[in-house]
């Protein structure tokens, strides 16, 4: 790799150095909050290289059980449509290196999880049949996820009525002044731990989760559907997963033919008894909920994006009634 790339693309290089990989290529795909992300052309493969921080939120712990997953994934028969950790060297999974430029001890350290990649392109539009075939791999990781003995030491964030995010939302609507909304928000948040709650009491629909399967992370090759993106990852019921597709899908005019496909498919692997299904409108307005507070939680971390939060926060807030009218809830 070049020795006139930026400081990240040096923490990059020299993530890579720890991996059995020659390298060809490099390319920067994404630069985020969370995490960045490179794609790497090897000699016969390509990977994706994810580089971190490590946070409260998001600790050296919740990396490496999100590893396990991955790895037990890759392990069954989901070879292919999932990412899976590529072993250093030393066969670790995950590797360090001090953010510094001199890649010294005196910064910051940051995490590299080099993965294979996932062959196939986005669709930007679905149809009854992309939806099917986004429930029937639904299932499939809900159905490796009951099977699987979690191992000791597993961490990561719950998804579920704990959730920090969602507890987090009323203070942060003060905090950028839009305390006026919190009263009918907490209503809401009450309704959806109250569903959350009756959902966990069956361990046989609760587990590991993606917790994030829209447009952007579900990728096709021909008709086979593959996930990336496991970086929300967390333990909770299993329709929380179903419940966040259809949120993405919720302002198209075809919503209920494309929710009727997403869980046919389900079915068609997996079953989903009508308690699961009736309660899918709550969750979805959690989603919202969660997605509201995360945006503030951008605005008060970053000063120059308050204004912008607070503007898409606020028409988030218009929406809600309309959510909260489908959950159930009362004006």
């Amino acid at each position: 790799m070049s020795s006139d790339l930026d400081p990240l693309g040096q923490v990059a290089a020299r993530l890579l150095a720890q991996y059995p990989v020659r390298v060809r290529a490099v390319e920067r795909l994404s630069r985020g909050e969370r995490s960045s992300t490179f794609a790497v052309q090897g000699e016969d493969r390509r990977y994706v290289l994810r580089v971190c921080p490590a946070r409260p939120d998001r600790t050296v712990e919740h990396l490496w059980s999100e590893l396990q997953w991955l790895e037990a994934l890759d392990r069954s028969g989901l070879r292919g449509r999932v990412p899976a950790p590529v072993a250093t060297r030393d066969g670790s999974a995950l590797v360090s290196v001090s953010a510094s430029a001199s890649g010294g001890d005196g910064g910051a350290a940051l995490y590299g999880v080099l993965l294979t990649w996932v062959p196939g392109r986005t669709r930007g539009r679905w149809g009854p049949t992309t939806a099917r075939a986004v429930g029937a791999l639904t299932a499939m990781l809900h159905e490796h996820a009951q099977g699987w003995r979690v191992p000791e030491g597993f961490e990561r964030p719950p998804v579920d009525e704990r959730s920090p995010v969602l507890h987090a939302l009323p203070e942060r609507l003060g905090a950028l002044g839009l305390g006026d909304h919190v009263g009918r928000v907490r209503d809401a948040l009450d309704r959806v731990y109250e569903v959350l709650r009756e959902l966990g009491q069956d361990r046989r629909q609760v587990g590991p989760v993606h917790a994030d399967i829209h447009h952007g992370n579900v990728l096709f090759e021909g008709d086979r559907a593959g996930v990336i993106d496991f970086d929300h990852c967390g333990i909770g019921p299993f329709a929380c997963d179903l419940a966040t597709t259809l949120f993405y899908l919720r302002a198209r005019t075809d919503v209920a033919a494309l929710r009727e496909a997403l869980l046919a498919g389900y079915r068609s692997v997996r079953g989903l008894d009508e308690a699961q299904v009736h309660r899918l409108p709550v969750l979805i307005l959690g989603r919202h909920l969660e997605l509201m507070s995360w945006v503030l939680g951008l605005g008060l971390a970053e000063p120059a994006r308050r204004e912008q939060a607070s503007r898409r926060v606020a028409a988030d807030l218009d929406e809600l009634p309309d959510l909260a009218r489908l959950a159930g809830l009362a004006d």
